[in-house]
């Protein structure tokens, strides 16, 4: 039930301790009257720099449809997080889960 990959996306910026919108050049505020272009550049530098590598566990993200699937993954490669979602095609009972703790999310259609 990945359908376009929103929510494996997002677990895995926030894993990555990424910022929201730093693929995004230009924001309303930068218009604004007292905006500080070094200031900006600065903080971005911190931000990007408290990043980490690579998440701590493992991100599994399936759906029974094989569009659904290259989709989410082409979202991913988008935001730049592909490389750490486990992509596959399979009915929802039949996702690996990984040994250990964690979450499930999902987001089933409504019918």
């Amino acid at each position: 039930m990945c359908g376009s990959g929103t929510l494996a996306i997002e677990a895995t910026l926030i894993a990555l301790n990424r910022a929201p919108g730093l693929l995004r050049n230009n924001f309303g505020f930068m218009h604004l009257r007292g905006f500080s272009e070094s200031s900006w550049r600065i903080l971005r530098s911190r931000v990007k720099a408290e990043e980490k590598d690579r998440p701590k566990g493992r991100i599994v993200a399936t759906d029974i449809s094989q569009q659904a699937v290259d989709s989410a993954r082409k979202n991913a490669m988008t935001a730049g997080v592909d490389r750490f979602i486990e992509f596959g095609v399979c009915d929802f009972s039949n996702t690996p889960v990984p040994e250990g703790g964690g979450v499930i999310l999902l987001n089933p259609e409504l019918w």
